[in-house]
């Protein structure tokens, strides 16, 4: 899927952009803020509406990983604690998703600086 190959393509490098004007999705745990902005929630669930349907059940998948560790630190337990997420699962659909975004738009979305369709 390019840019231009449907009419939903042009809306969907639109929020791409804006997914990664908003700041990382998923920010180093060394970070100054290592969670996600509002903002960068946001958008990426703004993408998923107009995403390809290759990548929307990705874009659940991140989605409900932001969640659930949201729902995890809320709770305040130690760092003993079993991550609520699947590592793996998480980085195939980052990957699906950042493969996508980059070859319909021209976007990289873990690259840092303003977007470059």
């Amino acid at each position: 899927m390019g840019c231009g190959d449907d009419e939903t393509a042009p809306d969907f490098c639109a929020r791409a952009a804006a997914v990664h004007e908003a700041g990382p999705v998923f920010p180093d745990a060394s970070a100054a803020t290592p969670r996600p902005s509002a903002a960068a929630v946001a958008a990426l669930d703004a993408l998923r509406d107009v995403a390809p349907d290759a990548i929307v059940g990705d874009l659940g998948v991140l989605l409900d990983t932001i969640e659930a560790i949201e729902a995890s630190l809320a709770t305040g337990a130690d760092g003993d604690r079993e991550l609520p997420y699947d590592p793996d699962a998480v980085d195939r659909a980052r990957l699906r998703v950042l493969t996508v975004v980059d070859e319909a738009c021209g976007i990289q979305l873990d690259a840092s600086g303003p977007p470059t369709p």
